[in-house]
């Protein structure tokens, strides 16, 4: 049995940047399918640049923001653990990669998913493999 949480951590967050909660749940539950994670328990937490970079420096001693942050509380096969995405960030990177914001939601869903799953992207090389495999992902599940 699969558990699943998406919320905003300021209030009317969601609305604001148009944040398609079904879309996100539909990606969320492909993924899981397609990794075959029978027993895992996720949160997506939307923030903002203040919330997220807070998180940043308690858990990872950097004080600045960034566009997405996994911890990972899984013990064993399945995943467990939360995502949090900064929606401020995200709407840069649309722009910037002139997507939309959902798709650049979409991927950095992905990316902390793929953190759950053991990837990381802590050298140049572990970055190409995980950015490899997450426009795989991507262009699998938002046909």
């Amino acid at each position: 049995m699969n558990s699943y949480n998406i919320n905003s951590a300021t209030e009317g967050l969601l609305p604001l940047y148009k944040i398609n909660n079904r879309a996100v749940l539909n990606l969320l539950k492909k993924f899981i399918k397609y990794y075959k994670l029978d027993k895992s328990i996720i949160s997506i937490n939307f923030t903002t640049d203040k919330e997220i970079k807070f998180l940043h420096k308690k858990y990872f001693s950097k004080n600045k923001t960034t566009d997405v942050i996994t911890l990972d509380w899984s013990e064993g096969k399945n995943i467990e653990g939360e995502i949090f995405i900064n929606l401020v960030q995200a709407k840069r990177q649309a722009i910037i990669y002139k997507q939309t914001i959902q798709n650049e939601i979409a991927r950095l869903v992905i990316h902390g998913l793929l953190h759950l799953l053991g990837y990381d992207d802590v050298t140049i090389k572990k970055q190409k493999t995980m950015i490899s495999k997450q426009e795989f992902l991507i262009s699998k599940f938002l046909k």
